[in-house]
């Protein structure tokens, strides 16, 4: 979904489509005892395998559902192709008229049916934030228990230990919500006629609400003594470039609630292009964009550039050896893995 996202001015459109097939795979995946979207499957041999380790003679793949973001993807698509595209518009009744064929377990539903169900849970889970006095950490989307990975940074340390992910909360969520509101206004879900003002309410205060939970501000002085000290101790072999600490460090840490009790895991990340990407919400006097643009320009361990592209984080800021041993040079999620540069 992300790569449709990225992709869909180029993508084709109408029956039989890349996009359609894309939105297809999704909806034909969905749990629909809970609504939670497949982030992974598995098939051929390997689900054969796993089937027996569970006394089960059978060749049916498995779906993985321990992703989160998963959830929060899907409406976006949805709105962007049947609400945002002409020939998405003229596809609607055709496409959630199929019926489901890939999962057993979704046989005699609609792809209408599983979007309403995937809906309906992301309304649920999302509902006690939006709350009169609910804006508490508590009330913000946690991994799923037993759970140490649910968004794209899936591996053991991506998030610091952190169980309750940036990019979920301050940008999939509302985004998600300003989706399902414009659906219902297409006519989409019409068994829930008020979620168009509804879920317009919740979105603008998962907008307003959530970037403060994750702020990090370090003082010049200090900044530049934790970059001095990471780049030392770390033995990079490139300069600090603690010149480029002008004035005190802001960004938003990659997550809530990190291992060794970190209220905050204090990684500098690129996850606040999901917010840019994904919403227009307000940003007054431009200092979120300013921010985010700050941070992704300046160069390593200042920041989040190099000459090869951005690496994804950044934990020169965090003042304690556990971030740089989890977020180390060689790790999938560390300062190893780079955004491809435009």
């Amino acid at each position: 979904m992300i790569a449709y996202l990225l992709l869909e001015p180029v993508l084709s459109t109408g029956e039989d489509s890349a996009t359609e097939a894309v939105i297809s795979a999704v909806l034909e995946r969905i749990n629909r005892t809970d609504g939670s979207v497949c982030h992974e499957e598995t098939i051929g041999d390997y689900a054969t395998y796993l089937n027996q380790q569970n006394n089960i003679t059978s060749t049916a793949p498995q779906y993985d559902y321990k992703m989160i973001d998963t959830d929060f993807f899907l409406p976006v698509v949805m709105k962007t192709y049947f609400v945002d595209n002409p020939i998405g518009k003229t596809r609607i009744a055709s496409f959630f008229s199929t019926k489901a064929t890939i999962d057993p377990a979704n046989a005699n539903l609609t792809y209408a049916d599983l979007a309403l169900i995937s809906a309906e849970k992301i309304m649920a889970s999302t509902a006690a934030f939006a709350q009169p006095g609910g804006q508490t950490k508590a009330n913000l989307i946690h991994l799923k228990e037993g759970q140490i990975v649910g968004q794209w940074r899936d591996s053991t340390y991506g998030l610091g230990g952190g169980r309750i992910p940036y990019d979920v909360n301050t940008a999939l969520v509302p985004a998600a919500l300003r989706s399902i509101a414009a659906l219902s206004a297409a006519g989409f879900f019409p068994s829930h006629p008020s979620w168009n003002s509804t879920a317009t309410a919740y979105a603008q205060i998962w907008e307003d609400s959530t970037l403060d939970f994750f702020a990090v501000t370090v003082p010049q002085s200090e900044a530049r003594e934790l970059v001095e000290s990471y780049t030392k101790t770390n033995g990079l072999g490139f300069p600090s470039n603690v010149d480029q600490i002008t004035s005190d460090i802001v960004y938003h840490g990659v997550a809530l609630d990190g291992n060794n009790g970190q209220s905050v895991v204090k990684v500098m990340n690129t996850d606040d292009c999901f917010r840019t990407f994904l919403l227009d919400a307000e940003d007054p006097e431009g200092a979120f964009i300013n921010q985010t643009a700050n941070n992704l320009l300046k160069p390593f361990p200042v920041g989040l550039s190099t000459s090869v592209g951005a690496v994804v984080a950044n934990p020169a800021f965090g003042g304690e050896a556990v971030y740089a041993a989890n977020f180390s040079t060689n790790a999938y999620h560390g300062v190893s893995w780079f955004c491809g540069s435009s």
